[in-house]
């Protein structure tokens, strides 16, 4: 068989007659190879000489597309590694390991294979399981660099051996590495390629030939790649089918960009898929067509990166790429149909590729083989370990020696000084140097977010501290108990800017913790609130004096400046070190001469902000767009994000300029920041629309990923995404999507206990969002009567009690009754909460009203009763709500409410009556494992044997019930009215003690 018009195009590159003829000789035997009889790997997907042929007619659109010559982009040697690769690239697939197990062993022992399968002879001819084909599919592209090695080199017969002995040995090694990394193998891990006599080219161009083959492999997605008859004939699971049905209605579209770089026009690749009329019109069908087209650009980012540095300007075009209506074509079956409307609207699976995490739209795909670079995208803290020890940081003696002073006497530090000062440089590199001397196992430095709430520390802190408890005392407690039992030092920075109520108690417990524990925190003004200030050690970080400025200059290669100037430099920054950094790469990157950059009487800050300007305006406008967009993130920020952001700023080598001009700084690896100063100008340099449509990109960035969590079902992962997708539609004001995150993820923030979280970010939605559902009001309102917030839980009630009548969800009202009477009870104001529990219950009609809600409604109308002394009525209620708990097997209902017959008793002083009732219910919730229902029923239980003189037992459940009501923070008025009658029976020391502390707790709370 002759060239096709594309391989001749692409073989005129190639100069070398010998070259020519080794690739026809090794086209004729993979042709052979696919044209037999034997399958190896029985998918329907072509991987033969056709799908080789359509590889090279989208590599010649691609060096064609602007009119330029492939002898722009490859040298004839080049195009030949292409070449072969392009046809030795997927016989891997075609590798018989029971027969041929030497390349098995070499794919395994050289190139790494992992095979999970025992690979068992068969009498069958060509009978490899399902699991078989799939270790190697797996495993395809390191067999089939494993047989080019042998074929090559081996004096045993392969099949192959022929055509690629004809291959110039010293040309081998690089048509290898092409191999192993069109698939499966990150393209960033090409480094890690040998260099040897077998391989001519250079690893940059080996990696170039590599991505090149890996795209365009990826592009060969049309309908031209499955038989969809064959799809249609064998009834395969809708979960692969979609797959082919997907690729059987893709167009790629190649064409020269409008959009001018300094190499030319970019190439811009789009995707489009066609659906027919009806399929149109099915939303789920659309949206997962969509997702289907984002897979394929994320999971290309990285690959079209590397393209772009080997001198390839080439786009996927997410703005053209889409889904169109085509009238020609087929109806997606019924079946196909039915899975994705199953679907729910994140979720893609899509055959061979689920081995991928998806998120959607324009998100990163992470693969398993990088989970460890971006697992934990958003991820605030790392640990010292893992920073590299950098130039240009001099060690300021003074404040070492004081700080010495401060670790050696106390457990809290505040470290203070004005932004730019130099507080983080300095906390770095004085561990650097100080671990070994203290024996820290760590420094875990944290970077606290404004109005960051403790929840949130919590939160971010869940990938490193398995914290059992969900309770605030009792985390804080296990966390002090962790961070002491690893031996680690924390540090937090920003803490001046945290929400400091939820903060405080945390670092009151750091204070007073009996163990060896250093916690640090780092602040730009004067933290003074602290509630034992005279136990907390203060360090002020100042700005540099003049022989700390010659030494920093020296290391940073401007040691030759006068005298004169440095007096100058020192005078016009006010010594701030971050200034002192600019002015550095002023005038050793851009250029500028340190004399004109002194001139003039601006202030120190005026003279910053102008030095920041000249940097910025170094930038062209997409990357500046970049920074400007980094600058709104929260940080440390990830690689992963950073890309995101590139990518859709279409910015060319933008993160890399702007890490080497400082206006990026590398915390750790794959972590990133933009200082808050030049954050700060940056911010203030962005149009307010134009800062709406960056957060909304942040957000979708953030959503996506948590999305990703949930169907990994690693929900505390998905919270931590959760929020900061919230709160960046928040910025953007798109108060729906901010809203709708907020309930429908109400019952996973108090699942783990985050109240306060909540908290703060419905806060924001009460005064901004007029038109949003009420039920956010109601969990606001929940999670602030849990935590005690009490007047600010009534102060919301009373407007939405106002807005009864307008609200149609019967099961809405009804929550929103039973909650405003709670609190008016927690308010000890019993008399009008049943009044107004009475009055507003009569205006409704209980039909169809969820059994869970009516069974609440019912506890608080029993509660009220007691409250008021009517506990025939009460009884007789609990009576109707336990016998129909039995009916049904409620039992959590049941023990609620046997609690609340025991607490009528107990009231009556009927305690005998009470006790088993209350054993009941304690055996109940300790079977559901709820702390605050336990601990409920077992101090009543206390209280209860007291009265009846089994004074050891009633010590015990009282001590018990108490110290669990500390941990979990409670603050209702039920467990205040305990303590306060064992207050003064002076039955037991410790008891005395536990009372007397809670009743002090209680004493604190902010009402």
């Amino acid at each position: 068989m002759s060239f096709s018009t594309e391989e001749l195009t692409l073989s005129k590159n190639i100069t070398d007659k010998n070259l020519i003829e080794c690739l026809s000789q090794i086209r004729n035997s993979v042709e052979q190879l696919w044209t037999s009889d034997e399958r190896i790997v029985r998918k329907y997907t072509d991987h033969g000489l056709n799908h080789s042929l359509r590889l090279i007619s989208y590599t010649v659109k691609l060096l064609t597309a602007c009119q330029k010559s492939i002898a722009d982009y490859l040298n004839p040697l080049e195009t030949f590694v292409l070449m072969a690769g392009i046809y030795l690239h997927d016989i891997g697939m075609q590798c018989d390991v029971l027969k041929w197990p030497e390349i098995k062993e070499v794919a395994i022992n050289i190139y790494g294979a992992q095979f999970d399968t025992l690979f068992q002879a068969s009498e069958i001819y060509n009978s490899y399981t399902v699991q078989e084909q799939q270790a190697i599919r797996k495993n395809h592209n390191n067999l089939g660099a494993a047989w080019v090695e042998l074929a090559a080199v081996s004096e045993n017969e392969f099949p192959l051996s022929r055509a690629i002995k004809s291959i110039p040995r010293m040309i081998v090694g690089d048509i290898i590495d092409v191999i192993r990394f069109h698939s499966t193998i990150p393209i960033e891990e090409f480094s890690s390629c040998p260099i040897d006599q077998h391989r001519i080219l250079n690893q940059e161009r080996r990696c170039f030939i590599a991505a090149l083959l890996r795209f365009v492999d990826e592009l060969d997605i049309e309908s031209d790649r499955v038989d969809i008859e064959t799809v249609k004939t064998f009834s395969f699971n809708a979960s692969n089918a979609v797959f082919w049905w997907l690729h059987h209605n893709t167009k790629i579209m190649i064409e020269a960009g409008t959009e001018i770089i300094s190499r030319g026009p970019i190439i811009q690749v789009c995707l489009l898929v066609n659906l027919a009329p009806m399929d149109i019109k099915n939303e789920k069908a659309v949206r997962y067509a969509y997702k289907y087209i984002n897979h394929f650009i994320t999971k290309n980012d990285t690959v079209v990166a590397v393209l772009q540095q080997g001198k390839l300007a080439i786009s996927i075009d997410s703005k053209k790429s889409g889904v169109k209506e085509h009238r020609l074509m087929d109806k997606l079956p019924l079946p196909i149909i039915n899975f994705i409307e199953e679907l729910d609207s994140t979720s893609l699976k899509l055959g061979d590729i689920d081995k991928n995490h998806l998120v959607q739209n324009n998100e990163m795909i992470i693969s398993k083989d990088v989970e460890n670079i971006s697992n934990n995208a958003n991820q605030k803290f790392f640990y010292l370990s893992e920073i590299e020890k950098t130039s240009g940081i001099i060690k300021r003696n003074n404040l070492y020696e004081r700080f010495d002073e401060l670790l050696k006497s106390f457990k809290v530090i505040t470290v203070e000084g004005i932004s730019g000062s130099g507080k983080e440089c300095f906390i770095k590199d004085y561990f650097k140097s100080q671990i070994n001397v203290y024996n820290f196992n760590d420094i875990l430095l944290y970077h606290a977010q404004p109005h960051e709430t403790l929840d949130e520390f919590f939160l971010n802190l869940s990938t490193e501290f398995n914290l059992k408890n969900k309770f605030y005392f009792a985390k804080c407690k296990e966390f002090l108990d962790e961070l002491q039992l690893q031996n680690k030092v924390l540090v937090i920075f920003n803490f001046d800017k945290v929400n400091q109520e939820t903060f405080l108690e945390f670092i009151e417990l750091g204070v007073q913790y009996a163990k060896d524990v250093h916690i640090i925190l780092v602040n730009t003004t004067f933290v003074d609130n602290l509630k034992s200030p005279s136990l907390v050690g203060r360090l002020q970080v100042t700005e540099f004096t003049k022989p700390e400025l010659k030494e920093f200059l020296t290391s940073k290669g401007l040691g030759y400046l006068k005298d004169e100037l440095l007096s100058s430099l020192l005078e016009k920054t006010n010594a701030l070190p971050l200034a002192i950094e600019v002015f550095c790469i002023l005038v050793k990157h851009l250029g500028s001469i340190p004399e004109n950059l002194l001139k003039g009487s601006l202030s120190s800050d005026s003279r910053l902000k102008s030095w920041f300007s000249s940097i910025a305006s170094s930038l062209d406008q997409k990357n500046l767009k970049v920074l400007q967009v980094l600058s709104l993130c929260e940080t440390p920020f990830n690689q992963n994000l950073a890309n995101y952001i590139v990518r859709n700023n279409h910015a060319d080598h933008g993160f890399e300029y702007l890490q080497k001009t400082y206006l990026i700084q590398k915390f750790s690896l794959y972590r990133w920041n933009v200082h808050r100063l030049f954050a700060d100008f940056c911010k203030g340099h962005i149009g307010i629309e134009e800062k709406k449509d960056s957060h909304e990109l942040l957000a979708q960035y953030y959503y996506r990923n948590a999305m990703n969590q949930f169907y990994q079902k690693d929900f505390k992962e998905q919270l931590r995404w959760l929020t900061q997708a919230c709160l960046q539609f928040q910025y953007a004001e798109n108060y729906k999507k901010s809203e709708r995150i907020l309930v429908d993820n109400a019952k996973l923030f108090k699942r783990f206990g985050f109240y306060e979280l909540y908290i703060r970010l419905v806060s924001c939605e009460l005064y901004n969002n007029a038109g949003r559902d009420l039920w956010l009001d109601y969990n606001f309102t929940h999670c602030c009567l849990i935590v005690g917030k009490i007047e600010r839980a009534k102060k919301v009630m009373h407007r939405l009690v106002k807005k009864l009548d307008t609200i149609s969800s019967i099961e809405l009202k009804l929550s929103l009754i039973r909650l405003y009477a709670e609190i008016l009870y927690e308010s000890e104001q019993g008399p009008e909460a049943l009044e107004r529990f009475n009055i507003e219950l009569n205006k409704l009609n209980f039909n169809n009203v969820h059994i869970g809600i009516l069974n609440q409604v019912k506890q608080t109308e029993i509660m009220l009763l007691t409250e008021l002394g009517d506990y025939v009525q009460a009884e007789e209620k609990c009576e109707r709500i336990l016998n129909d708990c039995i009916i049904k097997r409620r039992e959590f209902s049941q023990a609620v409410a046997l609690v609340r017959k025991g607490i009528i008793y107990e009231a009556q002083g009927k305690y005998d009556l009470e006790i088993d009732l209350l054993k009941r219910a304690a055996k109940i919730f300790e079977k559901y494992k709820d702390q605050r229902g336990e601990s409920w029923a077992i101090s009543h239980l206390g209280l209860c044997q007291i009265k009846l003189g089994d004074i050891k037992a009633g010590v015990d459940n009282l001590v018990n019930a108490i110290s669990t009501k500390s941990n979990i923070g409670e603050c209702s008025i039920d467990h205040k009215r305990v303590l306060e009658q064992i207050r003064d029976l002076n039955i037991d020391v410790n008891l005395s003690l536990k009372v007397k502390e809670e009743l002090t707790r209680f004493s604190n709370l902010k009402y």
